[in-house]
């Protein structure tokens, strides 16, 4: 997932990061993402700085899809910086 200077990603939707469609449930968003979490996370990945950015971007990741409010401007504009 990069960030574009206008706050959208340019490859990835934040649903496709966390590999759940649009109409995810919140329960489905928190599994994918423990799931993903448990995999990158960094005390798994001591040595590997691609994990370590990736685990920082799923954070950003659950932040707004984890939040009804900051999902819902998403879902609206498409802009990471407009949900945060």
């Amino acid at each position: 997932m990069e960030m574009e200077n206008d706050g959208r990603c340019s490859e990835k939707s934040l649903y496709e990061v966390l590999g759940v469609g649009e109409t995810a449930t919140q329960q489905e968003i928190k599994k994918a993402y423990h799931k993903l979490a448990l995999r990158l996370h960094p005390d798994k990945n001591k040595d590997d700085e691609e994990a370590k950015e990736k685990f920082q971007q799923l954070q950003k990741v659950i932040s707004i899809l984890g939040d009804e409010e900051k999902r819902a401007v998403y879902d609206q504009t498409g802009s990471v910086d407009d949900a945060v």
